[in-house]
């Protein structure tokens, strides 16, 4: 299913010098269908303006970054307001595209700092944006908008982002609402899971404490056993007594903090066991969750689908009545055409019958040249018309023979061809006309043709 959303996209850099690499990107954006932004709307910067164009960032769904060889206005920092665009961004994640010149030498005079500030200024921005991300060079206005035009799409698809759509293509009001439930429970078991690992690590360190503390204990107990070994091998024990109670009453009380120790690891294990529980729980929660993402997902693309079905069949229907008005005002084309012959009819009958009340010779005369100027009037619109017939037979057949290229041209000649055997047919039964010529062979073959023509449309 084709994505219809469009994104909003920032594009940032120094303005008088830039003006042409930016309306380039700015052309290629609304070519790409997206919605750019940037300072064309608010050329005038002053602190107010750019807590406005913080906002716009927000809005935003990627920031695109132009540049050259100019730091730009700065503030009373001494920073430009580029760079604090640029910052602002990064701060907010926003997926950045970084397009920075090639050579600052080849660039014109007027478009190059000279300033010294400034140019150490620049030089610490561009390694700025150079560490830890990707950025294109460019070297002209043509190649700075076929590498954007490359990189746009590259990062929508690495860094998807939430984009803009019309509201007759977004699903129903449920629909979305049952989805955004689902992301923010899956959210909250996100940050649970994390919490989880916070404790599951602590945990780990507590361990390696009491472990640590385990190994003391060990020693300590040997060193216990040594003095309780010298206080019975002591031949003095007398006077080593006070110092060996004192050393005794030490160790006891190490011997305590250990087991204290030890019950807080065991403490510590239980709550790890539970924890390990709690995270297997959770994750098959986040598991049935993102199940039910992928179910709505795909509720949206149905969704998607049968509008999409719906406009085709509109588009058929309207193609459909446009073809039905054509068919219908040359099917009345041909009703004139045959009242027309019926009345020519009639009056050269008129004549006739007129003609043969006068005597003179050269009414009669007059009469037959004009029966011969009708008569070749008519065997010109016939020739026509037949060649018009044979023209569309060929059309039609050579559509037959490629119906897959032009079918709703396959339609219109068929649809003419059906006009042209209603006129021809006019002619056939105006039975009339051949009483008028009876001797004009010329004129007997064309209705022959005719009627061959129509006998074999008909089979």
């Amino acid at each position: 299913m084709e994505d219809k959303r469009k994104y909003q996209i920032f594009v940032s850099s120094t303005y008088k010098d830039l003006i042409e690499e930016r309306l380039e990107i700015l052309n290629t954006i609304l070519n790409m269908g997206h919605i750019p932004a940037g300072m064309e709307n608010f050329p005038a910067i002053d602190e107010e303006v750019l807590k406005y164009i913080h906002r716009v960032i927000d809005q935003s769904d990627y920031f695109v970054l132009i540049l050259a060889g100019k730091y730009g206005s700065v503030d009373n920092e001494g920073v430009s307001y580029t760079e604090r665009e640029y910052d602002y961004a990064v701060k907010q994640k926003k997926p950045v595209i970084a397009l920075i010149h090639e050579n600052l030498d080849n660039l014109p005079r007027e478009k190059t700092e000279t300033n010294k500030r400034n140019i150490r200024k620049l030089k610490e921005f561009q390694k700025k944006v150079k560490n830890g991300r990707l950025v294109r060079e460019w070297t002209n206005k043509d190649n700075l908008a076929k590498i954007f035009a490359i990189s746009l799409p590259n990062t929508i698809k690495d860094i998807p982002s939430v984009g803009w759509m019309r509201g007759d293509d977004i699903a129903s009001k449920e629909t979305m609402q049952k989805f955004n439930d689902l992301t923010r429970k899956n959210q909250i078991l996100e940050n649970t899971i994390k919490q989880l690992q916070d404790e599951i690590i602590a945990s780990k360190e507590a361990m390696q404490k009491i472990n640590d503390l385990t190994w003391k204990n060990r020693i300590l107990e040997k060193a216990n056993k040594q003095l309780q070994d010298e206080i019975m091998a002591s031949k003095d024990a007398t006077l080593k007594n006070d110092d060996l109670a004192q050393k005794n009453q030490i160790i006891e009380n190490t011997n305590k903090q250990l087991q204290d120790e030890i019950i807080a690891k065991k403490e510590a294990m239980l709550k790890i066991d539970d924890l390990t529980l709690k995270n297997q729980t959770l994750e098959k929660a986040n598991k049935k969750l993102q199940d039910e993402i992928i179910a709505s997902n795909e509720a949206k693309l149905k969704i998607y689908d049968l509008i999409q079905e719906n406009q085709i069949l509109e588009n058929t229907n309207t193609k459909l009545q446009e073809q039905l008005v054509v068919i219908e005002k040359k099917y009345q084309e041909s009703e004139d055409i045959s009242q027309k012959l019926r009345d020519r009819n009639n009056a050269l009958v008129q004549n006739e019958q007129n003609n043969s009340r006068k005597p003179l010779e050269e009414e009669k005369q007059k009469e037959v040249s004009q029966k011969k100027e009708e008569l070749k009037q008519l065997r010109k619109e016939l020739n026509i018309i037949i060649n018009q017939h044979g023209h569309l037979k060929k059309n039609i057949e050579k559509a037959y023979r490629h119906p897959t290229e032009d079918s709703e041209k396959q339609d219109i000649f068929i649809s003419e061809l059906q006009y042209l055997n209603k006129q021809l047919q006019v002619y056939i039964d105006s039975e009339d006309m051949l009483k008028n010529w009876p001797d004009d062979q010329e004129f007997k073959n064309l209705i022959i043709k005719i009627k061959n023509i129509i006998n074999d449309e008909n089979n």
